[in-house]
């Protein structure tokens, strides 16, 4: 334990940040300090989990704590839900949900060691984004679309069966060569233009299903009133597709589906459950979720 802790020490001198009600916040040299595992049981895991090097700090709550072994992450926590949920999604890979690659626990269920906090469970899975520096984090506009979809109970954003961004293009290719259509349709600025917008997206080729994503996305994006911009013009629609939520949307909605279909009902979306990797959302922690079937969990044993 003392050569753990003299490996921590050397990283005090560097500024480590954290997150915390999605604001970075320095890690003191103290919580670097405060690591959770044994010498022994740190090696086991390590064996177990394929990770290289010492262990870095990236967050710590009151359901556990995250360290970064180079490219890998190792989460210990005392979440059930989560390690049965990303048990769940082992080693299957969605765009927009983090990678998780092994899940197991610490300890055999009603026997924890006495000198051992109640984390019993491990997950490892792949980084997402670089070092913690602040771009990693959402921002204003993803935080809006976040905060929406979490706190709508509109069950569409857990069945969205494709991908909006060619429905959105394929709508603009109908509206620039009808803009009769656009002008017929026409609503004044203020006005709820919806009904205007559902009657396009049906007119260029969508059907029923795909209606309901397109306009809900819209709704997330641009919004239904035109205060300032309404489609009364090819130009306008132009401006309001614009809007990079629907990017957003699109993305979080295809990673909830991913988890719904994998059994996993997650409603604890919020800006600290979502990184931005190099201009794309990633889903990276699923707590608090409902998950339709429960598997036993590996047990990992201290080396002898």
């Amino acid at each position: 334990m003392k050569k753990l802790f003299e490996n921590w020490r050397k990283y005090s001198e560097v500024k480590h940040l954290r997150v915390i009600s999605n604001e970075l916040v320095p890690v003191t040299e103290q919580q670097l300090k405060d690591f959770p595992l044994s010498e022994e049981e740190l090696a086991s895991i390590k064996d177990w989990g394929e990770l290289e090097g010492d262990p870095v700090l990236l967050g710590k709550g009151t359901m556990g704590e995250a360290f970064q072994f180079g490219e890998m992450v190792l989460k210990i926590t005392s979440d059930q839900n989560e390690a049965q949920a990303a048990a769940a999604i082992a080693e299957k890979q969605h765009p927009n949900v983090y990678h998780v690659k092994k899940v197991a626990r610490r300890f055999p269920a009603g026997q924890r060691p006495e000198e051992m906090p109640n984390h019993p469970y491990i997950i490892v899975y792949e980084m997402v984004a670089g070092p913690m520096n602040g771009s990693e984090l959402p921002d204003a506009n993803a935080s809006g679309v976040i905060q929406s979809i979490g706190n709508s109970r509109d069950k569409i954003w857990y069945n969205w069966s494709e991908s909006i961004l060619p429905l959105k293009e394929q709508f603009l290719e109908y509206v620039r060569s009808n803009e009769d259509k656009v002008k017929e349709m026409a609503v004044q600025k203020g006005k709820l233009y919806k009904e205007s917008l559902e009657r396009l997206a049906q007119l260029s080729g969508m059907d029923q299903k795909q209606v309901k994503l397109f306009v809900s996305a819209w709704g997330l994006s641009a919004g239904f009133y035109g205060y300032s911009r309404t489609i009364d013009s090819v130009e306008n629609i132009e401006i309001l597709a614009e809007n990079p939520n629907f990017k957003h949307v699109d993305e979080l909605s295809l990673g909830l589906t991913f988890l719904k279909q994998n059994g996993i009902t997650f409603k604890d979306l919020k800006n600290t459950n979502v990184m931005n990797d190099d201009g794309k959302l990633v889903i990276i922690d699923i707590g608090k979720s409902l998950v339709m079937s429960r598997e036993p969990l590996e047990v990992i044993t201290e080396k002898e």
